[in-house]
């Protein structure tokens, strides 16, 4: 993140109007993962000032704040979801593992064929790739906690044999034209295509982040259970997943699509 925005730019001409026009094009990535760009900025001009390069660090006093914190939650409803996953778009299986199985997004670009177990029908997640750039990083998920074993619902071992079936050669489950699928590319790609062609308006199209939660939403929902969800999620700690679940002020009503007389 950091690279790509200041590589043209000398290290003494940073100013502190230069960082919060950074922290603004990065405002809707969390807050915790803000706070870990700055950290790594006031690193970068600490060093700087050590070595005589700049007379003070232009990351003082400016403050982390994302818009995705203060945003509602959105969530789809239980009908629109049903109707999701029950699409026969070659692109539904994106959608539809992340709204079964709360998947992130790396997660689910990381996820094998030999990490689902059709047998026993689970589901494990033990893989994430990453975008760094224009570098693809595979490696273990977010925390300790990530590295799961989920129930596979019916309706998606039905999907996940016939996407099996269909591409018995490929290594990875969510692959286009033989290639992995970028995860940059996945909430503005194909995912957005496939909303489109099913008909969803742009205004009411989740992220995948949003699907993850409308997963999370509807498990709590279900169970009342928060150390359930908690473990389904891969929480790091439970304390998360209670504020995000049990204390939010930023819940709104569910989001639901109409698809009658739509093919999907």
């Amino acid at each position: 993140h950091i690279v790509p925005h200041f590589r043209d730019a000398y290290i003494q001409d940073i100013t502190q109007a230069d960082v919060k026009a950074f922290l603004n094009s990065k405002a809707d990535m969390s807050e915790s993962l803000l706070e870990k760009l700055m950290i790594c900025l006031r690193g970068i001009f600490e060093t700087a000032i050590d070595n005589d390069l700049i007379a003070k660090n232009p990351c003082r006093n400016v403050s982390v704040r994302s818009k995705a914190q203060k945003q509602q939650k959105r969530t789809y409803d239980r009908e629109t979801v049903e109707a999701i996953c029950a699409s026969e778009h070659p692109y539904a299986i994106y959608p539809h593992i992340i709204l079964r199985m709360g998947l992130r997004c790396s997660e689910m670009c990381g996820l094998r064929w030999e990490d689902v177990d059709f047998k026993k029908r689970i589901l494990h997640v033990r893989q994430a790739r990453v975008a760094e750039g224009s570098m693809i990083v595979v490696g273990a998920p977010k925390s300790k906690t990530s590295v799961r074993h989920l129930p596979i619902p019916d309706d998606l071992v039905q999907r996940l044999k016939g996407e099996r079936a269909a591409h018995p050669d490929n290594e990875l489950v969510a692959m286009f034209n033989g290639r992995p699928l970028n995860p940059n590319r996945l909430s503005e790609g194909h995912l957005q295509t496939f909303y489109r062609a099913i008909g969803v308006p742009d205004e009411l199209q989740l992220t995948t982040h949003e699907l993850r939660h409308t997963c999370g939403t509807l498990l709590y929902k279900d169970t009342k259970d928060i150390y359930l969800t908690s473990k389904f999620l891969g929480h790091s700690d439970i304390g998360i997943t209670s504020k995000i679940y049990v204390h939010s002020d930023f819940q709104e009503e569910p989001i639901h699509i109409d698809f009658s007389g739509t093919k999907i």
